[in-house]
């Protein structure tokens, strides 16, 4: 797009059409405030107080182990994982257990923490028309050196057309 209104922008200059100067300002300033920023130098991580991971696992993966020492290895202090199955939960637990000693699991959602957590609970996010049980939502506060912080993990419903 910033190519594309450069040209048009220099086509505008060529023919001194001030109108077309004008209607150009719009999405000049608008790429100029999306993209611009790309353009200067990027400034020097600073240290991070926490750092969270989210997660789709995915109901299809044939590695959880694999995808559970992946996770492991970012050293994250919050793991929020969706689609999580049950014949794969053990595999998680034991390969984020040494890395993540509190984890909470409700239906096909499950946090992983390095730090205490200290309540749990479900939210329901099942839209009406769902009849069938479903838990895709819960609600933890894990007990974190910067104090009590409330986490959510969320699997929202797909939309398939048809």
């Amino acid at each position: 797009v910033g190519v594309v209104v450069s040209v048009l922008l220099g086509v505008a200059l060529l023919r001194r059409s001030a109108v077309a100067l004008v209607a150009l300002l719009l999405p000049v300033a608008a790429w100029t405030y999306l993209f611009g920023g790309l353009l200067l130098p990027a400034a020097a991580a600073g240290p991070r107080d926490l750092v969270v991971v989210q997660h789709n696992v995915s109901d299809e993966n044939v590695d959880p182990a694999g995808t559970a020492r992946a996770l492991a290895d970012v050293g994250a202090d919050l793991v929020g994982l969706q689609e999580l199955l049950p014949h794969a939960l053990p595999t998680y637990e034991r390969v984020l257990a040494p890395d993540y000693p509190y984890h909470v699991v409700h239906g096909t959602v499950g946090l992983w923490s390095k730090h205490p957590l200290t309540e749990d609970d479900v939210v329901d996010i099942k839209p009406r028309e769902i009849t069938e049980p479903w838990s895709r939502g819960l609600r933890a506060v894990a007990d974190a050196p910067q104090g009590e912080i409330a986490v959510y993990v969320a699997h929202l419903p797909s939309v398939r057309v048809g």
